[in-house]
């Protein structure tokens, strides 16, 4: 589990549950990410990785076992929301545009993200963004 807060950093809990109930909270690790408000994150398919967004134009990769972090760039404005389905990740943002990034997790840490598609248009801030994937994936 994965919680952040004001202080702009990242805390990551082990959670132990037994016959459905909650057992145990174990605080593992705790990382500041951003120098400002984080305002949307996901974990990746191994909960190893996850990605974040704050108050500005980045995204943010980070490895969770090691701390290791990676900053993306491609938006120019405020990335607002994030979504992710299998390998991808779908990115809004106040530039009005939306990213599609691909994820490949056997690659080297600071090649493991591309931004794969840009999609514009919009004549507005993208405030959010969802994956609608199709029965059977």
């Amino acid at each position: 589990m994965i919680t952040v807060n004001g202080d702009q950093n990242c805390y990551i809990y082990d959670i132990e549950i037994e016959d459905d109930e909650f057992v145990k909270l174990t605080l593992t690790r705790s990382q500041s990410l951003y120098l400002d408000e984080i305002i949307d994150f996901k974990f990746m398919n191994s909960n190893s990785h996850a990605v974040f967004c704050s108050n500005n134009e980045t995204l943010k990769f980070i490895d969770l076992e090691s701390g290791n972090t990676e900053i993306l760039t491609g938006h120019t404005d405020i990335i607002i929301t994030i979504d992710k389905f299998k390998n991808f990740i779908l990115t809004g943002s106040k530039d009005n545009e939306c990213r599609l990034w691909h994820y490949n997790p056997n690659a080297a840490i600071f090649n493991k993200i591309k931004c794969v598609a840009v999609f514009k248009g919009h004549t507005m801030n993208i405030s959010c963004v969802n994956f609608s994937p199709k029965k059977g994936y």
